[in-house]
């Protein structure tokens, strides 16, 4: 028996081990199921949520509810990022809440988000979109602001106006940023 196989085989006997363990464990000190339930009370529940099909009903929920959320932060985090990087004067207003925001963790802000938005898909688009928003939004400041100083001095030379410098050389300078972000 060859090395790679060995050790898969050892692996798969470690979590059958494991299961059994906790399987007898549950079992023999009688431990409530709401507390640590027992491997085969698991995969019970497993299996009548596959058999009824409720967990296709809720994936598509929640994949309609996660991609609002990732479409709407990306949306707002794009805009602010291009917003922050043009714009000396909004970044110095701005900045300081940016990085409170970013600093907080989005745990932390999910009783708020469901007391201020309530319990229904509100609620969870918004918690979605805070996770999307900061890594779109620091990558699109940075991107934006990689351009080459002297390229974009090349282009004041050559005439170009902002919107020019900005979607000919600045934006697509961005992209791999923007993308990393996404």
């Amino acid at each position: 028996m060859s090395w790679g196989v060995r050790t898969f085989v050892l692996r798969i006997l470690l979590v059958v081990g494991v299961l059994a363990a906790w399987e007898l464990l549950v079992r023999a000190f009688s431990i409530p199921a709401f507390i640590v339930p027992a491997p085969s009370s698991i995969l019970m529940a497993l299996y009548r949520g596959f058999a009824s099909a409720i967990y296709l009903d809720h994936l598509w929920v929640t994949l309609a509810e996660t991609l609002m959320g990732f479409v709407l932060g990306s949306l707002l985090a794009f805009a602010l990022g291009v917003t922050v990087a043009l714009s000396r004067r909004v970044e110095y207003f701005l900045y300081p809440f940016i990085i409170m925001f970013q600093a907080m963790p989005k745990v932390a802000l999910a009783p708020l988000i469901i007391i201020w938005f309530g319990l229904g898909i509100t609620s969870k688009v918004v918690s979605a979109a805070l996770v999307a928003f900061f890594p779109l939004m620091v990558n699109t400041i940075v991107g934006l602001r990689s351009a080459e100083e002297d390229r974009v001095n090349l282009m004041r030379s050559l005439a170009a106006t902002r919107g020019q410098i900005f979607f000919m050389l600045q934006l697509p300078n961005a992209l791999p940023y923007i993308f990393a972000g996404l």
